[in-house]
């Protein structure tokens, strides 16, 4: 099963979402501050990565996790994504698309922004890891729930 943890640009929610589920973060508490900075590749890639799944890992049960940014118009880019991987002949039944973009907040959102759009890394990346800190229950949640829909 290959699991897709999508959002806006794959620099915060959904990587940290596959970190949480491939157990580089910790699923019984917020991580600090600087664990959520540690993260390989949090806020540190370029647009040019967008729409490239982005390989995190195998999980403990052999299941590869991938983080993917899409953008603006996540749900048609996903089921276009879908439908061409039916239409040249391979199954989707053993893709696993999950959506974290639900738990990204205002800090996550501005912090983004100013780090990745503008390039203001210094001002941007300390406000995204503050957004990342206070959505990690949910984030947690979403790796949880998506860790117990696999066989």
């Amino acid at each position: 099963m290959i699991v897709l943890y999508h959002c806006y640009s794959a620099n915060h929610t959904s990587l940290t979402a596959a970190n949480i589920h491939l157990g580089r973060l910790p699923l019984d508490r917020r991580p600090t501050y600087h664990e959520v900075l540690a993260q390989p590749g949090f806020d540190t890639h370029h647009r040019r990565l967008i729409g490239t799944p982005l390989p995190m890992g195998i999980d403990d049960h052999g299941h590869r996790v991938y983080c993917w940014g899409l953008e603006a118009g996540q749900q048609r880019l996903l089921a276009a994504a879908l439908q061409l991987a039916e239409a040249a002949g391979g199954s989707t039944a053993d893709l696993l698309p999950v959506g974290a973009l639900a738990a990204a907040n205002w800090w996550m959102r501005v912090g983004g922004f100013l780090s990745r759009r503008c390039n203001q890394v210094a001002l941007g990346r300390p406000l995204v890891a503050v957004g990342t800190w206070l959505a990690y229950p949910a984030l947690a949640q979403c790796a949880r729930r998506t860790c117990g829909r696999l066989p």
